[in-house]
Formats: C-alpha cells, sequence, structure tokens
C-alpha cells in the first residue's frame, strides 16, 4: 500500500530520485480531501503510517519546507518493498540516505603542498566569521602544520582586528589589515603562506560594503575560495535573503555555524541542495581551536532526524 500525503495544495507530480535530486517526471499522488488536516498522511494509522508522519514532522521541525518533507517521504516510500514497509527502522534509515544523498561536504580548505590557496569568508554581521577564521588558523597552522596568514578587510570594526591581531601573534601567524585594494595585492603578492585567511565586513543589505569586498576579491592575485559564512539559527524567512545577496557576489561554498544554538537548519540544506553548493565547515561552538565539526553528510543527515 502506497501512502498518500494531504498537503492542501493539490495534486502534485514533482519528487526525489535516487541521488537525491528532484525527478519531476515521478508520479507524487496528493490527496485532496478537504475533511483532512493539511500535512497528515492519510494511510490508515498503522505502525508504517505513523513512522513516516513522526519522520515528515520532524523534517518540517529542522525548518525543511513543507514541499520538500513531502517529496522525500514519496521517494522513500516508493523505494521500499512492501516487506520493509513494515520495519520502522527500515524507513528512517531509507530517509536519512536520501537526505546524505541531498548533502555535499568540503571540508579542507589546504591546497596541494608546493601552491598556495586563499579563502575568503563572506556573511551577515554576527554569522561567526572572525571567530571562524581564528579557528581555521589554529588548526592549519598548529595541527596541519600548513604556512597560514591572516587578513582582515572589516575596516568597520575595530574590535574586529584587534581581535584577529591578537590571535594571530598567539598563534604566530603574520597579520595584515589593508587599507586598500592596492595595498591588499601587493601584501597577497608578497606572502609566502600555503593559505591565506581573509576575514570581511559583515553586510546587511548594504550595497556598498558588498562592492568594496568585491573589489578586493577581484585584486586576489592567487586562487580565491569565497565560504558564505551563516548561522545555523539564522530565521528561515532571512535565508532567501541572504543567498540572494550573496549569490550576485558570488560564492564556492557554505560555512555553517553557530549549530549548537539551534536544530532548526533544514533551510540551509535545502537551499545548498537548490543551488548546488557544498558545505566547507560546521561549526558548533564558540572555542578555539575547538568546534570545528569532522562531520559527513550522514552526521549532517542524522542532526535533522534527531
Amino acid at each position: 500500500r502506497k501512502l498518500e500525503i494531504n498537503t492542501g495544495r493539490g495534486r502534485h507530480s514533482d519528487s526525489l530520485a535516487d541521488d537525491g535530486s528532484f525527478d519531476t517526471g515521478a508520479e507524487f499522488r496528493v490527496s485532496s480531501q478537504e475533511s483532512e488536516r493539511a500535512g497528515l498522511l492519510t494511510a490508515s494509522q498503522d505502525p508504517t503510517a505513523r513512522k513516516f508522519m513522526q519522520i515528515r514532522q520532524r523534517l518540517l521541525d529542522s525548518s525543511l519546507s513543507s514541499d520538500l518533507a513531502d517529496r522525500i517521504i514519496r521517494s522513500v516510500d516508493d523505494s521500499l518493498s512492501r516487506n520493509d514497509r513494515q520495519h520502522p527502522g527500515r524507513i528512517e534509515e531509507a530517509t536519512l540516505n536520501k537526505l546524505s544523498n541531498m548533502i555535499r561536504m568540503v571540508p579542507d580548505i589546504a591546497p596541494p603542498r608546493g601552491e598556495c590557496r586563499a579563502v575568503m569568508l563572506v556573511g551577515p554581521t554576527g554569522s561567526g566569521k572572525t571567530s571562524s577564521i581564528a579557528k581555521l588558523a589554529t588548526r592549519y597552522l598548529l595541527h596541519e602544520k600548513r604556512e597560514v596568514s591572516i587578513y582582515n578587510l572589516d575596516l568597520y570594526r575595530l574590535g574586529a582586528t584587534e581581535m584577529l591581531k591578537v590571535h594571530a601573534e598567539i598563534i604566530g601567524a603574520p597579520f595584515y589589515a589593508p587599507l586598500s585594494v592596492e595595498e591588499f595585492k601587493k601584501q597577497m603578492d608578497e606572502d609566502p603562506a600555503e593559505i591565506m585567511l581573509i576575514d570581511t565586513a559583515g553586510i546587511s543589505g548594504r550595497e556598498g560594503r558588498l562592492k568594496d569586498i568585491q573589489a578586493f576579491r577581484d585584486a586576489c592575485p592567487v586562487k580565491l575560495d569565497v565560504h558564505l559564512t551563516v548561522a545555523a539559527g539564522t530565521d528561515s524567512r532571512m535565508v532567501d535573503r541572504i543567498f540572494d545577496t550573496f549569490d550576485s557576489f558570488g560564492f564556492d561554498k557554505i560555512l555553517l555555524t553557530k549549530l549548537d544554538e539551534t536544530d532548526f537548519f533544514g533551510a540551509f540544506i535545502e537551499h545548498a541542495d537548490k543551488i548546488n553548493r557544498p558545505f566547507s565547515f560546521l561549526m558548533d561552538g564558540p572555542g578555539v581551536p575547538g568546534n570545528i565539526m569532522d562531520a559527513r553528510p550522514d552526521d549532517l543527515a542524522r542532526m535533522l532526524l534527531d
């Protein structure tokens, strides 16, 4: 028996393929009975239906959209044999696999030996860019034994500059705070470091600041990776705006911070999948050098369901 899902929006024909991508040709049957509450499975209340209902609610609680939650449930239901549907553990395992297939992670910023790379963190004000720079610098300089330098381009927060400068002195990393694009380019040209970590000013809808950062980005003379840094607890209603703002700027990866402060980060998983961007690092606390999670896609998927 197949499960029907009433979303209160009529019939849909989208579902997830086995690789986690959307398959718009797959059948997505939705009941339109007005007597059922929106979002409830309309199958009889047997253990199988209850398990699907529980999983769907957990997905919604983690800030996934109801549309995506329904597609995941339908895809999992369609992928299971009749026998597997009788085992709640197999239903949950199949759901974890679907979620894992949606999540890509590239948790490393180090270039091959003998090469150099610049890593620029951009993001909203208060997203944790400065503390993430400090954590990454400590990890790669002290633990990975790589040559690391730190750049601060945040000319608006003197406290951030001082914090990074002090941290750089503690760990023995060169520190630069260029006041112009020309000075920045000259410093990078002469910098022997393998990994150049670049902190930037927070962006809260101020186009001028974003253009300033773009000028520094465009002047970077070495290979550059841009990481959009966002706090996991960001209001899901703001996620669209953040991604729209930085989509025009351009970024390569997503660095998710403050995972210790929330359980509701599903919206970022959904957006990362939609725009095909991987996660780089997950930060779950303010500690330096700690609180960098060595997580895999299945770990993040399990966090969504727990």
